[in-house]
């Protein structure tokens, strides 16, 4: 879990899956059932996510690469900002 302050008054609570320094990656499961070529479009929903995710790993010194790993169907997506 993480808590950033942003500016005054604003606070970003979250938690990450998976957060590893070495090698430097947040990965964020997700375990709905979609088909192997949805991935790609489904990663796009969760941009905010991703972007809040590396601003609070950077806040604390890293920079890390966000990925997407579906469950179902074991695929992984490497978030491009």
């Amino acid at each position: 879990p993480f808590v950033q302050l942003v500016s005054t008054g604003k606070w970003r609570l979250g938690a990450f899956d998976l957060l590893r320094l070495d090698p430097n990656w947040i990965i964020d499961f997700k375990t709905h059932d979609i088909g192997a070529d949805e991935a790609e479009d489904s990663a796009d929903d969760y941009r905010l996510q991703a972007l809040l995710y590396r601003a609070a790993a950077r806040a604390l010194g890293h920079d890390p690469q966000v990925r997407f790993h579906y469950t179902r169907p074991n695929r992984v997506v490497v978030f491009q900002d």
